[in-house]
């Protein structure tokens, strides 16, 4: 192997070029180490938030991270044990600590070197306290997985745990223990259930649903997170499609309250949540509503209270700023407000069948199939 020649030239007086050798591979002047403690700085202080289909990148994101929160557990100088005091919130239905050539599936197993070697080839070590599971899945646990938990006494809780305890209760208590450390999360969304996150690696039968995921964001939101991964999904879909967008967005909350986010509000909705509605009062379709976007979240719940259940108002557009983009026509235009269970009752062939008019305020077909990610969007 060829040596790498540095020259540390600080003063250019004391230059070993032309001295020592004619040529060196890198000089480090006075500037670069200007220029790398200003990044380094920058770095230190960054929170970083991975998102990658593959699992297994969390064996390189924990493993870099760690280095950045070394401490020395012995003052013997013989003896010098070095380790980190980073705290891995490892939110999965498998706990990765398989031994095979799967990578995905022994990121843990590589962090705290319970396999020959290594992949990621750190040498720092991560000890069994370090490590929180929380969401693991009784059934997907393999018998070595299973066995190695026992032995290395790492903290967990498996859905049915937390199903028999109060996911509340657990929060509030890892928060607690945790709250003077920095802390690194990694959210597989194989956790969560297909109702929530349809393109999800792996769903978990009783996996979380979005009031489960709310309440983890919320309470592990409270802690000194340095980074997050989410990992495991399936994004090789078409973005019309409903199953991928949904999947989008429970990442996008995810990211949203553990970080606290505030440049959008996050608006959570159930099937009895009102939303307004319009029609062109010039329309000539005597049945079709379309969803009113593009009006602030603040703006909306103001004119929802104006508008009374199963009311029809009137409505002058031109008071609002970036108006919907597909209202066309005049200024004046019908406003009321429905639900996701009102129009999950309305049938639109129905309503042309029997030529029903608009004051039973049907959605246009592709207004109803993609309601709830246009109110996620908005």
């Amino acid at each position: 192997m060829e040596p790498y020649f540095i020259n540390i030239c600080l003063d250019e007086k004391q230059t070993p070029i032309n001295r020592i050798r004619k040529e060196f591979d890198l000089t480090i002047k006075d500037e670069t180490y200007e220029k790398i403690y200003k990044r380094y700085k920058l770095l230190n202080k960054t929170k970083m938030i991975t998102v990658s289909h593959d699992s297994a990148v969390s064996s390189s994101t924990i493993a870099g991270t760690i280095e950045r929160y070394i401490t020395r557990t012995s003052d013997d100088d013989q003896n010098q044990l070095f380790t980190t005091d980073l705290k891995i919130i490892y939110i999965d239905s498998r706990p990765d600590l398989e031994n095979n050539d799967d990578k995905s599936e022994c990121v843990v197993s590589n962090l705290v070197f319970l396999n020959k070697e290594t992949y990621t080839k750190h040498s720092l070590l991560l000890r069994d306290d370090n490590i929180i599971y929380l969401g693991l899945d009784d059934n997907k646990i393999t018998p070595l997985e299973e066995a190695r938990l026992s032995e290395l006494g790492i903290e967990y809780y498996t859905l049915k745990k937390i199903r028999q305890k109060s996911l509340d209760d657990i929060l509030e208590n890892i928060v607690e223990f945790n709250k003077n450390s920095p802390v690194y999360i990694v959210f597989d969304m194989s956790v969560c259930s297909k109702k929530i996150a349809p393109y999800a690696k792996n769903n978990t039968d009783d996996g979380f649903v979005l009031d489960d995921i709310i309440c983890i964001g919320k309470k592990l939101s409270n802690l000194n997170i340095v980074g997050i991964d989410i990992t495991n999904y399936d994004f090789d879909n078409p973005t019309t499609d409903i199953k991928f967008r949904l999947t989008n967005e429970v990442i996008q909350i995810i990211i949203k309250l553990l970080f606290n986010l505030k440049e959008k509000t996050i608006n959570i909705y159930n099937e009895h949540s009102r939303f307004i509605i319009w029609k062109d009062i010039d329309d000539e379709d005597n049945i079709g509503w379309r969803i009113l976007k593009n009006v602030p979240l603040t703006l909306r719940e103001k004119i929802i209270e104006q508008i009374p259940p199963d009311t029809i108002i009137t409505f002058d557009m031109s008071k609002l700023k970036n108006v919907d983009d597909e209202f066309e026509g005049s200024a004046e235009v019908y406003l009321s407000t429905t639900t996701f269970a009102e129009q999950e009752l309305l049938c639109w062939g129905r309503a042309e069948d029997t030529d029903e008019d608009f004051t039973k305020c049907i959605l246009y077909p592709e207004e109803k199939l993609s309601m709830v990610f246009e109110l996620l969007n908005v």
